[in-house]
């Protein structure tokens, strides 16, 4: 027999969404024993937090999320509901992410970025002691996200959004948002929005 339809890479998509679980091994349900868990972190009894994670004070961490073997959750961080972070993903202080997000292997929320300003003929570092929030419904492969001077915030329902360009400072990508390529949000303001 043979099945004609009009997308098969959606068709496709759609049998591992039906079929994908039974193929898929079976996670365990709640903290690995290896993980290094600080007291006043918050942890759902449903999410599953396997091998070496580390999860810092008072970080949370939702239901069904999966945190994979060397993620990293700073402190006072926050992480929603039904999200994956792949192996060693970190999520840094006081970063956000909201539900259904997905951090892919090496992918690191909050890091330092690159702010300099020119003084006196050398270039002195710009402090960046804000912090990133993902909205939902959120995808990203290994891009470094910076730390910024004030609140960046990427999320809603497009899901694709390529950022050939630095940005930086309240940044907000509005919609669903998923950066392809190697970009740093780093530089000055920029809004990237649904036309």
């Amino acid at each position: 027999p043979v099945i004609y339809v009009k997308n098969p890479q959606w068709a496709f998509t759609q049998l591992l969404r039906l079929y994908g679980d039974s193929i898929a091994p079976r996670l365990p349900k709640g903290v690995d024993s290896s993980a290094i868990v600080h007291p006043s972190a918050k942890i759902s009894p449903d999410s599953f937090v396997l091998e070496g994670v580390i999860v810092a004070e008072g970080a949370e961490v939702g239901p069904h999320s999966v945190l994979h073997p060397g993620s990293y959750i700073g402190r006072h961080a926050k992480i929603g509901s039904n999200c994956v972070l792949h192996p060693g993903a970190k999520v840094l202080d006081r970063c956000e992410l909201g539900d259904n997000v997905i951090l892919q292997a090496g992918v690191v929320i909050g890091g330092d970025g690159y702010g300099f300003v020119q003084v006196d003929g050398r270039h002195e570092k710009i402090p960046q002691p804000g912090k990133v929030v993902l909205d939902n419904d959120v995808e990203i492969q290994n891009v470094p996200f910076a730390g910024l001077s004030a609140a960046t915030r990427l999320g809603g329902p497009d899901r694709l959004v390529s950022v050939p360009r630095p940005i930086d400072w309240e940044t907000i990508l509005l919609w669903s948002v998923l950066v392809i390529g190697v970009a740093g949000i780093v530089g000055l303001a920029v809004r990237l929005a649904r036309q």
